[in-house]
């Protein structure tokens, strides 16, 4: 999976190290904190933001918004893979600005913690061995200390790595298209 990150002011976009740069340094100084303290810091953030781009998970797991779910299907014959047949990737809007309403596959779920809610929960896609998927959305969050809005685009990228795949690089995201892209992108004011 990768996870990429850019903030919005105004009319300009930033990445992560643009942001940390920009916010975390301003906030660091005011705390008192040295010059040499605040270039420390914010390099180790964006180390560690760098380290975390790419991750691997071989079991459910719950992001944000999202959930990601493997499914098994009974084994064939002739199969030595211990892998799941395919992963289904779930966009669950339920916190955040603007709410977002739609499907919502766990309406009628007695026993889902969604029964019975309008908002959106739908699954994006479902991805078999060797398939690479995109999810991109938006929202809008206030910061707690000033009170100011600002603009979240989120952008994660699923590649479905198996024992059969020889050789895995980063650049599988770059060199091809996504085999499915999902959006939900809101009209934020």
């Amino acid at each position: 999976m990768q996870h990429l990150y850019f903030y919005q002011e105004e009319h300009q976009i930033l990445n992560y190290a643009q942001h940390e740069q920009k916010h975390f340094g301003k906030y660091l100084l005011e705390q008192g904190r040295t010059p040499q303290q605040v270039e420390e810091a914010i390099s180790y953030n964006i180390l560690n933001m760098r380290n975390r781009q790419y991750e691997f998970y071989y079991s459910d797991l719950n992001l944000k918004n999202l959930h990601i779910k493997a499914f098994e299907e009974p084994s064939q014959e002739n199969s030595c893979e211990n892998s799941p047949n395919h992963f289904e990737v779930t966009f669950c809007y339920y916190n955040g600005m603007p709410i977002r309403h739609g499907h919502n596959k766990d309406y009628c779920n007695p026993d889902s913690r969604f029964y019975h809610q309008d908002f959106l929960n739908e699954t994006a896609f479902i991805l078999k061995p060797q398939q690479y998927g995109r999810i991109l959305w938006n929202e809008r969050l206030i910061d707690y200390d000033t009170g100011e809005w600002y603009y979240y685009l989120h952008c994660i990228n699923f590649f479905y790595k198996t024992q059969k795949t020889s050789l895995w690089e980063p650049a599988v995201f770059t060199r091809q298209q996504p085999d499915y892209i999902y959006k939900q992108m809101a009209q934020l004011r």
